[in-house]
């Protein structure tokens, strides 16, 4: 059963898994397009199994801010496995740890499991997937 969780951890969750996602599809960053990057977190956060677990993102969206329903978790804010850089031409996933690799098991188990206790892995795979094929089309 999953747990209850406040619109903010809703918010960074999503975020933060979202990263997670594209970091296990090969994707450390991504070129800076509002519009290309709004519209493809929008599409597949609508398609994705695991959206209702969202509600609160699923508001934000509506506004079409896809942009910021992705990167919200900055280095300020409190995450354990990964933060967005918006400072250049692209967007960029840092790891709060510069040993983390995808490579290790370990590494990803972890990471999964401060993310979110209820979006497995595979969750967050198809998630980034389905928006890097919206994205790079």
């Amino acid at each position: 059963m999953a747990s209850i969780q406040t619109p903010t951890q809703q918010r960074n969750s999503f975020s933060e898994g979202f990263a997670l996602g594209l970091v296990l599809n090969g994707r450390w960053s991504l070129a800076y397009d509002k519009t290309a990057i709004d519209l493809a977190v929008t599409g597949a956060f609508r398609d994705w199994s695991h959206a209702t677990s969202f509600p609160q993102v699923r508001t934000d969206l509506r506004g079409l801010d896809g942009v910021h329903a992705m990167t919200r978790v900055d280095e300020r804010k409190h995450t354990f496995a990964f933060y967005w850089d918006r400072s250049g031409p692209e967007v960029r996933i840092i790891s709060r740890d510069p040993d983390w690799s995808e490579e290790v098991p370990d590494d990803v188990s972890y990471a999964v499991g401060i993310i979110s206790d209820f979006v497995p892995r595979v969750g967050w795979q198809t998630l980034a997937a389905s928006f890097v094929t919206r994205f790079e089309r």
